[in-house]
């Protein structure tokens, strides 16, 4: 039987996100685990009530790298069932 190098460790991720970037990893996969954006996300936001309903909407997603554009994309793709 093989033995596995001392300074292995094991993969803290399971092994089909093993290989993908941190980033994507950690991705929130529902509006509750998004962090920021409350004016938008509030539970009496119009988004947020749109989104609940199914009732998604055109819209333009504008700001600085890393401020949730993409995963609020995503999500909204994910509540439309548009994936």
């Amino acid at each position: 039987m093989p033995r596995k190098p001392a300074n292995v460790t094991p993969s803290l991720l399971p092994e089909s996100t093993a290989l993908q970037p941190l980033a994507e990893c950690m991705r929130p996969r529902r509006l509750e685990q998004m962090v920021g954006q409350r004016r938008l996300l509030a539970p009496d936001a119009p988004l947020r009530q749109a989104l609940e309903a199914g009732k998604v909407y055109s819209m333009v997603l504008w700001g600085p790298p890393g401020c949730g554009k993409t995963t609020l994309a995503r999500l909204v793709a994910h509540y439309a069932e548009a994936e």
